[in-house]
């Protein structure tokens, strides 16, 4: 039986978010043998840091088990730790994490090393499923520099008729 730990969004490996938009990722772990428990979870993720940003990560279950990580937003690795007084024992999520799309093309969450511990004995898992991420470019449009004079320009007129109507307006009246 394969012990399976995934990166996937919405029961999926296959993340299509826009570019500049923030989406969720989540960690599985399926497949847990009869009579095995987890009392401890060591991840390493890597991610590109050139089209992602990781933003946040979170405890997907109860307060029992306490979750660390460290963040490095240049090499794009991230390090979490777990442990928990409750041993579980079945299918489950277990991390949220939160992701900043910067550019379009092609990346992958990948789990680079994932241990967990039984009581003392520590185990690999069996297959790790990464995230394929595809950061849609912007839909339509055409980007062009502002011209500043052509928005101005009425505003502009406008304000140098009013300066014509005024000065029209003193010298009628000091004719007067």
């Amino acid at each position: 039986m394969l012990i399976t730990i995934s990166v996937e969004a919405t029961g999926s490996s296959k993340i299509t978010p826009a570019v500049s938009s923030k989406f969720w990722v989540e960690v599985w772990i399926r497949n847990l043998p009869q009579g095995q428990q987890i009392t401890q979870l060591d991840l390493t993720l890597t991610f590109d840091p050139a089209q992602l940003e990781e933003a946040l990560f979170i405890s997907a279950f109860d307060s029992t088990w306490l979750f660390t990580g460290q963040v490095d937003k240049v090499a794009g690795t991230l390090v979490i730790h777990g442990s928990g007084s409750t041993p579980i024992q079945d299918d489950r999520q277990w991390l949220w994490m939160y992701f900043h799309c910067l550019k379009p093309g092609v990346s992958t969450i990948n789990i680079v090393s994932a241990q967990w511990k039984n009581g003392e004995v520590t185990n690999s898992f069996s297959s790790i499923i990464p995230a394929t991420v595809t950061q849609m470019g912007p839909v339509g449009g055409v980007v062009m520099p502002t011209n500043t004079l052509a928005i101005l320009a009425p505003y502009l007129a406008l304000a140098g008729l009013i300066a014509v109507v005024s000065a029209i307006v003193v010298v009628e009246r000091r004719r007067d």
